[in-house]
């Protein structure tokens, strides 16, 4: 530019010779002329000098270099300080690198422009910065609809009462930390400390590492590192050790140490990649077939407490809007296509961060469903292939702000989550929750007697059992097959062939006395499912097999040790080879029902036997009554270790 401007100057002055000037008329209207034009091109120079800023930083913005579209930007918006434009994508752009304040007053600004269009943005931001009276004013003003924003809903969730606790943890930095995950006795979580990683063009920070914090008696988080074996040169987050599997799961950008996958758009996405631990070593990442695809992300995996469903964030084509929680059903030999879990976890806006309990609850993340503002957890139930109604969590896991990435430990009613609220280290931080309990509460607050009613309800819940089981202890008609023992005694396991009914009969009386159970009478114990009849050629499972096989699935849920064999058997009619392909079918079907109740892959297996077990002499040839053949058309579940 200074050789351009100097050329350009002596154009101008070449009148001037040396120390002296040619004063006459011609010369005097040539230096006016001269002066003229000098101005015109100082004037065309800083204009130009404001066009380069603006479209560098619009270059940087559209390629999400947000940091770097703010320097440009606010380097031209020192030559014009009313460009609409150039307001608008800085204010956006300090908003999404974190800066809420300079954003904030950017959009005051262009309030006080005339700037309607900004105006949805403004309120969004004024909602996300706990500003709720401000937002409702612009809202009034401009006659707004935000989808997820109602001031009534989000004092009705200000002004319930608490189901959590949440505290801070130890672990935090000015970067953000955040995706914590349970990995034996610690966790391992997402942070952009490393500062000698490459920065992230985004918000200027590193790009994100996996690191390993201990888990205290207390709860807390203590003693950060690096958790080294796994890497990548880009983003690594969301990571799940799956231990029948043996493999990890998580996050990385498409690439790898020389190449990366991009987009039509020349963007590089997320995909969820594995790795194998052999020998004391991590294998290199692999990505996930029929989930990873170099033209849209794929993020956050997160399999259910059985194994058998992994869970995962997506923005690819088909969904609901944004990103949208899918699931795939996952087998021996692969998965299923991915499969969206609807429209009541999903919505036009983005879905992430889905998490599965072992009592088999979905959370997830969302600014698509009315809250706070910002992202915030959710919970549905889950139903087989059906979701339940999306629950925000409340206050205080939900902020204003971004709340996410919640997990729970297996069996403990304690987790952890992140968040970018106010009052942390600096950006996401990872804070501590739990589960307050709500009944005991109520007891003590109204200084009442429990009723009988509560007393069992209370019970129900300090051993984990369901209603049914409930049912058959206090029933008359339903006598426990054991005598009460107390702590010192053992319960025997009887030697005839038990139901379900009976089977949790003991477990519960052992449960409610303290008694021992001899687990190793467990073994080859066989259980006769009753009311699992199919229809002719058929293996479809009607509801009465359903309720069956729900007791089964419920039992094995408490007694995680306990493995299964599920057996299906025909009578003597028809071909031999067609009885055994039928009864494999309806094996299959059983099994498949079951995993879909939450029971891992690793403690079932299915055999169907056709008629090589008949229970009566009704064998081929043999003429016996209906009844005899359908004593033979049986489902049993044979315990195959406790």
């Amino acid at each position: 530019m200074k050789a351009v401007l100097s050329s350009l100057y002596a154009k101008i002055t070449s009148p001037i010779q040396g120390n002296s000037i040619i004063e006459t008329t011609s010369n005097k209207g040539s230096c006016k002329y001269g002066i003229v034009l000098l101005l015109l091109l100082f004037a065309g120079l800083k204009l130009n000098a404001q066009n380069i800023n603006k479209k560098l930083g619009d270059n940087y913005f559209n390629h999400m270099a947000y940091v770097k579209a703010i320097k440009s930007y606010e380097k031209a918006l020192s030559k014009d300080s009313s460009d609409v434009h150039v307001l608008r994508h800085l204010a956006q752009s300090y908003k999404n690198s974190g800066n809420y304040s300079k954003a904030e007053e950017l959009y005051n600004i262009l309030m006080i422009e005339n700037d309607s269009a900004s105006m949805e943005s403004y309120a969004r931001l004024l909602v996300y910065n706990n500003n709720y009276n401000k937002a409702d004013s612009i809202i009034s003003t401009y006659q707004l609809l935000l989808s997820s924003y109602q001031r009534s809903f989000v004092d009705t969730l200000k002004n319930a009462d608490p189901k959590f606790k949440v505290s801070t943890t130890n672990i935090n930095t000015a970067y953000a930390d955040h995706r914590p995950c349970f990995y034996k006795n610690d966790v391992i979580f997402s942070t952009a400390r490393d500062t000698t990683k490459k920065e992230y063009e985004w918000n200027g920070q590193p790009y994100l590492s996996l690191y390993k914090a201990i888990v205290s008696d207390n709860g807390s988080l203590k003693n950060a590192k690096p958790f080294s074996p796994i890497d990548s040169r880009y983003h690594i987050s969301s990571f799940q050790y799956v231990y029948n599997r043996g493999l990890a799961f998580f996050t990385i950008n498409n690439a790898s140490a020389f190449s990366t996958i991009k987009d039509a758009n020349d963007e590089v996405n997320l995909g969820i990649y594995t790795s194998k631990y052999t020998k004391g070593t991590w294998q290199k990442p692999k990505p996930l077939k029929n989930i990873s695809n170099g033209n849209f992300s794929s993020a956050h995996p997160y399999f259910s407490a059985s194994e058998d469903r992994l869970y995962f964030s997506s923005n690819r084509p088909g969904g609901f809007g944004g990103s949208d929680i899918y699931y795939v059903e996952v087998y021996l030999e692969g998965t299923s296509e991915p499969i969206n879990c609807g429209a009541s976890v999903n919505t036009e806006g983005d879905e992430m961060y889905p998490f599965v309990s072992d009592e088999g609850k979905l959370y997830f993340s969302s600014d698509g469903h009315l809250g706070l503002g910002g992202l915030d957890i959710f919970s549905s139930d889950i139903n087989d292939d059906e979701f339940g109604e999306a629950i925000n969590l409340g206050v205080p896991v939900n902020s204003s702000r971004d709340d996410f990435s919640i997990v729970f430990k297996e069996g403990e009613p304690f987790g952890y989550f992140a968040s970018n609220r106010e009052g942390g280290m600096g950006d996401d931080d990872i804070y501590a929750v739990s589960m307050l309990k709500k009944q005991n509460k109520q007891i003590e607050e109204n200084h009442e007697e429990p009723k009988d009613e509560d007393v069992v309800k209370l019970t129900e819940d300090s051993v984990e059992v369901d209603n049914t089981e409930l049912i058959a202890v206090n029933s008359a008609a339903a006598p426990l097959p054991i005598v009460s023992a107390t702590a010192a005694q053992t319960n025997p396991i009887p030697e005839e062939d038990l139901t379900l009914e009976s089977l949790s009969n003991i477990l519960l009386e052992s449960k409610r006395t303290g008694s021992e159970i001899n687990k190793s009478q467990f073994k080859e114990v066989k259980l006769r499912l009753y009311n699992i009849n199919f229809d002719y050629n058929s293996w479809e499972i009607n509801d009465e097999a359903a309720l069956e096989l729900d007791k089964l699935a419920n039992m094995m849920r408490k007694n995680t040790t306990m493995t299964v064999e599920l057996s299906s058997h025909t009578d003597s009619r028809g071909n031999d080879d067609y009885n055994m392909v039928l009864s494999q079918a309806r094996a299959d079907a059983v099994l498949k029902y079951v995993l879909k109740k939450g029971i891992s892959i690793y403690r079932l297996t299915a055999h169907g036997y056709g008629e090589k077990k008949l229970l009566n002499h009704c064998s081929d040839g043999v003429s016996c009554s209906e009844e005899l053949h359908k004593e033979n058309r049986r489902v049993e579940a044979l315990i195959t270790s406790y």
